[in-house]
Order: C-alpha cells, then sequence, then structure tokens
C-alpha cells in the first residue's frame, strides 16, 4: 500500500471514523473508494485527503500527503467545532538543522533554539516546511538555468510550496548552482526571491540580487559601478580569482529579483 494512503487510515483510524461514516459526511468520498484503497486496489488522492482535513479540521493534510510535521495540529481533533474523543498521536521530526545552514551558516543558533523546542507545536511556526496549502512556490529549476521558463510561461506548475515565515515576502523559490558566492551561499541551496518591478529607478546596493539579461543569469552582490548610472557593478563573494567582478549595462538586463534569504533543500 502506497504510504501516503497508509498514513491516511492511520489518521481514520485515531479519529475512529469508518469509511461508511466518511462517506456519509462527503459528497466527494464513497466508502467503495475507501474499502477498495484499504486493500490496496487504489490509492487515496489529495482530493481525499483535503476533504477530510475540511470535515475534522485539526487533521494535518501535509501529514498525510508527504508525511511531514504532527498528525493533528493540536492535542484535540475536531470536527466542524464538536470535541472528539482522540488524542493527539502525531510526532514532530526535530531534525531541523540542516534547514537554516544557508547563508553562511547565520542561523544556526536559530537551529539549536529549534532543536530545543521538543514538540512544542506553537513555537515551531519559523520552521521551513513543504505545504500543498500555503507558502511561497518552489521550482525545481535553477536559477541560473531554466528559470527563464517560469518568468516567460505562468503555465508552469511548482513542484511544491514552501511555508517559511521568515521569507514570507518572497515571490519564488529556486535552486542555485555554482560557487560564485561561497560561502554566503552554497552551490545547491535554494534561495528566496522577489522580483523588484521598480529596480531602474532604486536598487540598494551591498545586496544580493538576481540578474536576468537575456543571454544569462547571474546572482551576485549589486555595487555602484564607476562607468556611471547607465551600469551595475557585480561582485562574487567567492575571492577566488576565477570569480571576478564586472560592469553590467542596465540596458541589457530584463528582470531583477532580490535574494531575500537561502537554505539547505528540504
Amino acid at each position: 500500500m502506497e504510504e501516503k494512503t497508509k498514513r491516511f487510515f492511520k489518521v481514520l483510524d485515531t479519529l475512529d471514523v469508518s469509511g461508511y461514516k466518511l462517506s456519509k459526511q462527503s459528497n466527494l468520498v464513497t466508502q467503495q473508494k475507501l474499502t477498495n484503497a484499504r486493500k490496496g486496489r487504489n490509492t487515496i488522492s489529495t482530493d481525499i485527503v483535503m476533504e477530510l482535513s475540511r470535515l475534522y479540521k485539526q487533521v494535518n493534510p501535509d501529514y498525510i500527503l508527504i508525511g511531514e510535521g504532527p498528525m493533528f495540529l493540536t492535542g484535540d481533533i475536531t470536527q466542524s467545532g464538536d470535541a472528539n474523543n482522540a488524542n493527539n498521536s502525531g510526532t514532530i521530526n526535530n531534525d531541523n538543522h540542516r534547514y537554516y545552514q544557508g547563508c553562511g551558516g547565520a542561523d544556526k543558533k536559530a537551529a539549536q533554539d529549534i532543536l530545543d523546542l521538543g514538540d512544542r507545536i506553537t513555537e515551531l511556526e519559523g520552521k521551513p516546511t513543504i505545504s500543498y496549502l500555503k507558502g511561497k512556490p518552489y521550482y525545481n529549476v535553477d536559477f541560473l538555468g531554466g528559470f527563464d521558463v517560469i518568468i516567460n510561461d505562468q503555465t508552469i506548475n511548482p513542484e511544491y510550496l514552501i511555508n517559511f515565515k521568515k521569507y514570507d515576502d518572497a515571490d519564488y523559490w529556486c535552486n542555485i548552482s555554482g560557487h560564485s558566492m561561497e560561502p554566503l551561499i552554497s552551490n545547491g541551496d535554494i534561495i528566496a526571491i522577489k522580483q523588484l518591478n521598480d529596480w531602474r529607478e532604486f536598487l540598494l546596493y551591498g545586496e544580493v540580487y538576481g540578474i536576468v539579461t537575456k543571454d544569462m543569469r547571474t546572482v551576485k552582490v549589486v555595487t555602484k559601478s564607476d562607468k556611471g548610472d547607465d551600469y551595475i557593478h557585480l561582485v562574487p563573494v567567492n575571492k577566488s580569482e576565477e570569480y571576478q567582478p564586472q560592469d553590467l549595462p542596465k540596458k541589457l538586463i530584463t528582470h531583477v529579483f532580490r535574494v531575500l534569504g537561502c537554505m539547505k533543500k528540504l
């Protein structure tokens, strides 16, 4: 049986809700679908998972869909505001240190703080998590590679959402490759970026930006150019001789993204 389906029935059994009862509560769910899924003949769809979380509001759909987070969002399981007798048997995965190693390890203290919190769920709101309900879209593409597809084709769907309150202002998450920004941003990190529509009027020098032209995409620290206001100066963080600053004419730039932060892949 598929793991998602196993987790679905684990939640259902913990709630002490039969397939018959659930089918009576929803026009979407049929007893036959649930019986076949329990016997391994088919799988539980995302729509059914979301229907369960709608009817039983404390069910955590991320637990069922991807195995992340607790089974229930609080210790009380409620349906339409009515208390049930089941207890919270969900667990928290506290191996969170890898989520805070990006951007030069600036968040190591935050990582240790999170590790020390144990199962105190309300304190974990700042932890980045994969979600299908809320958050900012993560596209499994490289900013230096295929990111132009995301800009130009709005029919492309994200792989999932990243729910991370620290970077709520981001528009996207995507991959980053290369070593020019190490140790600030490492090869293989994912970056939170926000598109700037008024970048020609104002850029905050000394910050990290993703710059897109017709022929290239790059992530660099942007500073004032000695060549004048029609240029920007792109500075790599890596001091190796193979990475050199360059001046880029503004007229070549098509898009600018502010890099809000980075972290290891979830």
